[in-house]
């Protein structure tokens, strides 16, 4: 049993949440290499690693756990890793985080795996006008915020909740890295190191219990009123944040409080799973607490069940309820057996690190 940070709580659980590195084994894009083929050799061209490590597992004890430490992982689905090629944006920063410049013509070069992790490497381009500010960075700070429109302003926000579709196709992401680019030279390309990136929204998983005494036949769907529909893309500290994995828990949590407004209703998907995404949102025990609403199917008819944001003592929702928190997976497990009333559920619930997966990459605008 774990004890980690929670914003005005202290509470059980595997809290730790993976910095989210896209694992592939090709990538595409549509331009070429910059300066592949063109002969320019005065191009200044800029590379960058994208990195996903191996996992194990360790405890947690105190309230000032980052992000790069060593957990259990728990692998994420292909929808949790896309980045959208058309809203991957490459910046590049003071100390201060006063934009200095953009990196473009991105270009996914290579990937390499071994025994400790599966490397990325990213090419693109710094305009000629924005080398001698940039070679000035001692200490700049190279940021990537893909799968939105949003600007680069610390108030930006997404509207996203609920399950994937047309207009839910890729979760908001950040990532920081600081960087010396006083060694730039023009003609030869500049190694800028690695970018860890963080998810801006949460995910909650549902699930049958494999018990034999489970007598749930089937979900069906499940309800939350009181979400946030509405999030920050970047967490609370980023604009003093020198490593995307070097963030503690409580420099990271950011929630919109007066976006609590919401009413999310999600489908069972086919292997008979319910799985939606929240933006975050603090969770207090009063009447404003979080109550996952969830209807299943037994022997004898439909029924329906609730879910607290809490853990479980044999199927009694114990202690604070947990606050929704970026980057991080909710899994709940339930049952209902012979013994059980209608509507009583035994449930389980583990929050836990939202990790890497490894996904090949099509040519359909996107870079897995």
């Amino acid at each position: 049993m774990n004890r980690i940070f929670r914003h005005k709580h202290t509470v059980f659980g595997l809290m730790a949440a993976l910095m989210m590195m896209v694992s592939a084994t090709a990538c595409i894009m549509d331009n070429e290499e910059p300066g592949a083929n063109n002969g320019d050799d005065g191009l200044m061209m800029v590379s960058f690693r994208v990195v996903t490590p191996n996992q194990s597992a360790a405890s947690r004890s105190d309230n000032t756990t980052s992000w790069e430490q060593d957990y259990d992982s728990d692998n994420g689905s292909d929808f949790d890793n896309l980045l959208l090629r058309d809203r991957f944006k490459v910046i590049i920063t003071d100390t201060d985080c006063k934009e200095v410049a953009n990196v473009v013509n991105l270009y996914c070069a290579t990937s390499t795996t071994d025994a400790g992790a599966t490397t990325y490497d990213f090419v693109g381009i710094i305009a000629d006008a924005d080398f001698d500010a940039v070679k000035t960075l001692k200490a700049g700070k190279l940021h990537i915020i893909a799968n939105t429109n949003a600007d680069f302003v610390d108030e930006a926000t997404f509207t996203l909740s609920g399950q994937p579709g047309d207009s839910f196709n890729a979760i908001p992401m950040w990532g920081v890295h600081t960087v010396n680019f006083s060694g730039m030279t023009k003609g030869q390309r500049f190694d800028a190191g690695e970018v860890w990136l963080l998810r801006a929204i949460a995910k909650v998983e549902i699930l049958l219990s494999t018990d034999d005494d489970n007598i749930i036949t089937a979900l069906t769907d499940a309800t939350l009123p009181g979400i946030n529909t509405s999030g920050y893309l970047l967490p609370t500290t980023w604009d003093s944040t020198n490593e995307t994995k070097k963030l503690t828990y409580e420099q990271s949590f950011r929630p919109i409080e007066s976006a609590v407004t919401g009413q999310l209703t999600a489908a069972v998907s086919q292997d008979n799973k319910i799985v939606f995404y929240l933006p975050e949102r603090l969770n207090t025990a009063d009447d404003n607490e979080l109550a996952i609403s969830v209807t299943y199917t037994t022997k004898d008819g439909k029924n329906t069940g609730e879910l607290r944001f809490r853990d479980y003592t044999d199927g009694v929702a114990t202690g604070a309820p947990y606050d929704i928190v970026r980057n991080h997976l909710y899994r709940y497990t339930v049952k209902a057996t012979e013994n059980s009333k209608p509507g009583s559920l035994i449930l389980n619930l583990g929050v836990c690190p939202w990790g890497n997966y490894n996904i090949d990459l099509d040519d359909t605008g996107i870079f897995e």
